[in-house]
């Protein structure tokens, strides 16, 4: 699951793919969900998104306020989102929360450092 704001794109398009399908964008705000068992789902919020069904082929242009489903079968559908399957975005709800992880990592001869990541 990933959610996208992307900027205004001069000439080159934002793409997000997976083996299902791919969401080529110039400018939005979406949310991207992917299953491998079931496919996926695309939530626009704002502008328009192409979504391509790898599989076969079929796209549409996905606007605010519908969802599209690429399914693994190779269909492409499009309905108006129900906003109780929106994803949350957590910057929206904890805001001023911040959670740490913490990543180490081990070279062969055993000297070790640490990755640490800060998220909301």
């Amino acid at each position: 699951t990933v959610r996208a704001k992307i900027s205004e794109q001069n000439e080159s398009e934002f793409v997000v793919q997976t083996p299902t399908s791919v969401a080529s964008v110039k400018g939005t705000d979406f949310w991207f969900v992917s299953d491998p068992v079931t496919g996926d789902q695309l939530f626009g919020l704002e502008g328009t998104v192409l979504l391509t069904n790898i599989l076969s082929g079929i796209s549409m242009d996905i606007t605010a306020g519908f969802t599209g489903m690429s399914g693994i079968d190779g269909s492409l559908n499009i309905e108006v989102s129900n906003p109780s399957d929106i994803p949350v975005d957590p910057d929206d709800t904890d805001v001023g929360q911040t959670s740490t992880m913490k990543i180490q990592f081990e070279d062969e001869d055993g000297n070790t450092k640490t990755l640490i990541i800060e998220y909301h």
